[in-house]
């Protein structure tokens, strides 16, 4: 009788995880988001001593298989000069909007990390990432400057 609960319990569990792995994984086919494009500002602070000004620069941010994407390149301390340059940045969104991005940027002065996060919403128009930018600057060491990515959708 104790073999037969046993089997019996050992058979409802087995059958309990079954069927809790017949979900979808976060990313299976049918789950991911649509292919979009989204324009804005990237602002980032002041970051002392290098920078007297905050950033305010322009970027185009694109859905493509699940994946959100931008580049763009790093401008001179307190100018609208590239300095040769760029950020590459890239993340996976979830089905419903999650985004957390990462990138860098090298040159042969400086380094920096950078972490984006927030929200593509599938159905709006509008949305704002928060992040930070960890630099390592020659004469100051390392810096981290807040940021925020606001954006458009434009298709």
């Amino acid at each position: 009788m104790r073999a037969g609960l046993l089997l019996t319990l050992v058979m409802a569990g087995c059958a309990a995880q079954a069927s809790g792995s017949a979900e979808p994984a976060p990313g299976a086919l049918g789950t991911t988001v649509a292919d979009q494009t989204w324009t804005g500002l990237l602002n980032c602070d002041a970051m002392p001593p290098s920078t007297t000004k905050p950033l305010h620069q322009p970027i185009t941010l694109e859905v493509r298989n699940g994946t959100a994407s931008f580049g763009r390149d790093v401008l001179k301390p307190d100018s609208r000069i590239t300095s040769g340059f760029q950020e590459r940045t890239s993340g996976r969104v979830s089905a419903d909007g999650a985004v957390s991005l990462t990138g860098q940027g090298l040159s042969e002065r400086a380094s920096y990390s950078a972490e984006y996060q927030g929200t593509l919403p599938p159905s709006g128009e509008r949305a704002e990432l928060t992040g930070r930018q960890h630099w390592l600057l020659p004469r100051s060491g390392p810096v981290d400057r807040n940021c925020t990515v606001t954006l458009r959708r434009a298709s």
